[in-house]
């Protein structure tokens, strides 16, 4: 049998082929090419044709570049061809082109042929399909590349144990979490960076997991510089080929921030539930269909059931029947998305009495859909009282006055009549005997005349003051500007005298009893004109807002008034010191007083003595009282 060695002394012709040599090379399973030596195909199997699409008498003749992809370069194939120039066989890998144009991989085992001479006759090459598993490995190669780049980029720290829970791997998140350099990790018992303790707590996981549990559970660690960090741990066990326990796998996230938003949580809720469970209010929560799934302590307090009895029933249960058909049609709106504020209903308490509330009432909802319904209740059983005790007052005051006002027309009816008869007499005295008596009886008869007169005025005064809140009319809209202006006409004749001169700015529109506002007025300015100094009157009238207020002022230049006098002129019948024999009652101030009380307002003065007066009143505006 010839070698294959013979065949390059002469001619190739496939009858020179031993018949078994043609049978292995045609059917293996491998790609055989045979060239001469320079490089022309001389032989190719069936495998070749199979593989690379090409058939025989389509590359006899032609050289196995017409295989090439490109993918090698230049230096690769000076390798080769220098070795095998040298009469050594090649190994290596190819990546060649395919007749379609696809690449394949093949692994090609190179071997010069040698003449009777030691020449190279031509080169026989071995060659075999290595493209899937070229796929297979690149594949595993990129999943290995993507799962370390995963492992490596993810926030969570990955390590793994061995049973002795030294670190054989960890990836930086690990490191970052530890703050200790990744490489100082690797073969570093995991114990040692955290106190004993949680070691303990780590060793009974470490016993789970030798029973082949795994576990999560969240411990405390101090960095080396010394942060506290909580980290919740995910760990499984593993197991080596032989499926022994080798140790574990362990996910290591830090939820420091998470436990602190969890930690604030948790404290807003136990305000909260603090809140809702010692709130003054009563508070009380129903289900979509009524029925009471939470109340607090104030409602179990002021209603008499216990939080136990509540939960078995019914806003119905303690609505007072009075008050439980408009309840009713309250909660039907409220569970339609309408909000309840301050309506007055009465709840009723264990023992049946009635007990008046404000009800504020909301519903929760979630996707458009009711939930329950939150529900804020004031007690206003004192308010009650207290305006059943004002009403009866408002009565009691209102007879008070009307007998006031009787007892002040019977005290000026029935007193002026006698004094007016002494009047009379003194004066008839005075008149028949004033020369027929001595200077000492003329002067008493005088004093006593004056003193009847006196008396006479004090009992006019009285029954005015007492009328000031009997005898009001209605508020109605009054233009202030009006009213000063018929005042002013009043008082012409006393400006007039006085030389006085009275000034004002726009006066507003206020809520007012229009002719106690000019008794108001005039009563203020007379008292300017009255009392001033020995310059000429000025007297200045104007107002500024004040909310729903107006502070009008009388400024004036007269005598003004002592501290001391300034805490008792707005009292009847008291008047200043530096006043005394100014004629007058002491009257017309209490009676100012007596009006700004009516309407609701404050009246007080700035003075200095010698230096001038403003008087100071407030009075409701035009509209307040709609407000």
């Amino acid at each position: 049998m010839k070698t294959i060695n013979d065949l390059f002394n002469c001619p190739l012709h496939s009858n020179q082929i031993d018949h078994l040599l043609i049978q292995i090379i045609e059917q293996g399973p491998h790609s055989v090419i045979i060239t001469d030596a320079e490089g022309r195909i001389k032989y190719v199997n069936a495998e070749f044709t199979n593989v690379t699409q090409y058939k025989a008498d389509e590359v006899l003749g032609k050289n196995p570049r017409i295989l090439k992809s490109g993918k090698q370069n230049a230096y690769f194939y000076q390798n080769m061809w220098k070795r095998l120039c040298n009469k050594k066989s090649w190994t290596g890998e190819f990546c060649n082109k395919k007749k379609d144009g696809s690449f394949y991989y093949e692994k090609a085992t190179i071997y010069p042929i040698l003449d009777n001479k030691k020449d190279i006759a031509g080169f026989f090459a071995f060659k075999q399909d290595i493209s899937c598993e070229k796929e297979s490995k690149q594949k595993t190669e990129q999943h290995d590349t993507f799962q370390e780049e995963l492992i490596n980029t993810v926030h969570d720290g990955i390590g793994i144990v061995d049973t002795k829970e030294i670190i054989q791997y960890c990836n930086p998140a690990f490191a970052s979490i530890f703050e200790v350099p990744l490489h100082q990790l690797i073969g570093k018992n995991l114990l040692q960076f955290f106190n004993k303790k949680d070691r303990e707590i780590i060793l009974k996981q470490t016993e789970k997991r030798k029973q082949g549990e795994s576990s999560i559970y969240e411990l405390p660690l101090k960095t080396q510089r010394n942060h506290v960090k909580w980290l919740r741990v995910s760990i499984s066990p593993r197991y080596n080929l032989q499926g022994e326990f080798s140790g574990a796998f362990g996910v290591i996230r830090d939820i420091t921030n998470e436990k602190e938003v969890y930690n604030k949580l948790r404290e807003n809720q136990a305000n909260l539930q603090d809140f809702f469970d010692n709130a003054s209010e009563l508070i009380q929560q129903c289900d979509s269909n009524g029925r009471i799934i939470n109340v607090n302590n104030a409602w179990c307090k002021k209603l008499g059931f216990s939080k136990q009895e509540a939960m078995q029933m019914t806003y119905e249960d303690v609505i007072h029947s009075d008050h439980l058909a408009i309840y009713k049609k309250m909660y039907h709106s409220m569970k339609q998305g309408k909000k309840i504020y301050n309506m007055e209903i009465a709840f009723k308490r264990k023992n049946g009495k009635p007990i008046p509330v404000l009800a504020n009432v909301n519903g929760l909802f979630r996707n458009g859909q009711f939930i329950h319904s939150r529900g804020i209740f004031v007690d206003i059983s004192s308010i009650k009282q207290g305006e059943i005790a004002q009403k009866q007052y408002a009565e009691e005051l209102k007879r008070s006055n009307e007998q006031l006002e009787q007892f002040a027309y019977v005290a000026s009816h029935d007193l002026q009549e006698p004094l007016r008869m002494i009047t009379s007499y003194l004066q008839l005295l005075q008149r028949r005997y004033k020369n027929k008596l001595d200077e000492d009886a003329n002067t008493f008869i005088k004093y006593a005349v004056d003193g009847a007169n006196r008396m006479t005025n004090m009992i006019r005064a009285l029954l005015q003051y007492s009328r000031v809140g009997t005898r009001g009319h209605e508020f109605i809209i009054v233009d202030s500007n009006k009213a000063l202006q018929l005042v002013l006409m009043n008082l012409d004749i006393l400006i007039k005298d006085r030389q006085a001169k009275v000034t004002h700015e726009k006066l507003p529109q206020i809520n007012a009893d229009e002719s106690q506002l000019h008794q108001l007025f005039q009563n203020l300015i007379s008292n300017s004109l009255k009392f001033h100094g020995q310059s000429s009157p000025e007297i200045h009238i104007s107002a500024v807002r004040l909310d729903d207020y107006w502070k009008f002022a009388i400024k004036d230049n007269g005598i003004g008034i002592s501290s001391e006098d300034i805490k008792r002129i707005f009292t009847i019948f008291q008047r200043a010191e530096n006043v005394q024999k100014i004629e007058g009652m002491g009257i017309g101030l209490s009676i100012c007083k007596r009006i700004v009380d009516r309407h609701g307002g404050k009246i007080w003065v700035d003075s200095v003595k010698g230096k001038g007066s403003t008087f100071y009143f407030t009075l409701p505006e035009a509209d307040a009282s709609e407000k």
